[in-house]
């Protein structure tokens, strides 16, 4: 039979690996990109969300590029590499009154296209357009942020 020390210490250390396991993942960042455009089929996992997309662009068309989630630490900077040579970088900060504040700072090479903090409801979502300069272009790309901590 083990010693009393020797089960305390394990139990201990047991402990420890459990707590960082859960502060390893504080909060939940997902970050989709999807293509926007004016004609064509919508994907499945977006077609709930058509008539937001279409009031806040209006296109009638959207497709998934990319969609990477992770669960992360508050406090430590997130970088999401993106269509097009962006970078999304994301630094949840801290969780208030239900909402996750976060800075976010979008780069293309050395130029800031956006470099702001947001508050997003728990499990909410916002959207980013980037892309559009005239109804003549290809579309618009998005970015859908969700943010969140694990319930």
């Amino acid at each position: 039979m083990p010693a009393p020390r020797v089960v305390a210490a394990a139990l201990v250390l047991g402990c420890a690996f459990v707590a960082e396991a859960v502060l390893a993942e504080d909060v939940v960042l997902q970050v989709v990109t999807v293509k926007a455009r004016e004609h064509g089929e919508s994907d499945p996992e977006l077609r709930a969300l058509r008539p937001r997309l279409r009031r806040l662009v209006g296109y009638r068309s959207y497709r998934m590029v990319n969609d990477q989630q992770r669960g992360c630490t508050w406090m430590v900077p997130q970088q999401f590499v993106l269509p097009g040579g962006r970078v999304l970088v994301l630094r949840p900060e801290r969780l208030a009154d239900q909402r996750v504040v976060m800075q976010v700072l979008l780069l293309q090479g050395d130029v800031r296209l956006v470099d702001t903090d947001v508050q997003l409801r728990n499990q909410g979502t916002m959207f980013l357009a980037m892309g559009r300069s005239s109804r003549t272009s290809d579309g618009a790309l998005l970015i859908m942020l969700k943010a969140g901590v694990p319930r």
